[in-house]
């Protein structure tokens, strides 16, 4: 969270970005990579100091922002496979 209104409007923020980190495996321990796939961020901001609860505010929009990769990540390929499917048509005719 950041609390400064230097050359912004607002004065507090939160930024949360729409990701999924990658595991791999070494042996049978399981670790995050340093890879990730971002489709963007959710940015929330207030005109007003101590707006946001960080113990609580924080968690629900990394949960939000989460659940949104899952959503965007499944429109996106749907999209993609939809514009295959075109491309296929049109060498067909």
């Amino acid at each position: 969270m950041v609390e400064s209104g230097k050359g912004y409007p607002y004065v507090s923020v939160f930024i949360w970005p729409i990701r999924k980190k990658f595991q791999r495996e070494i042996g049978n321990i399981k670790t995050l990579d340093n890879k990730h796939d971002c489709l963007g961020y959710i940015c929330v901001d207030s005109l007003a100091r101590g707006t946001f609860k960080e113990r609580y505010d924080f968690d629900l929009g990394a949960a939000y922002s989460d659940i949104l990769y899952v959503i965007l990540k499944s429109l996106k390929i749907r999209e993609n496979n939809n514009i295959i499917l075109k491309k296929g048509e049109q060498n067909h005719e």
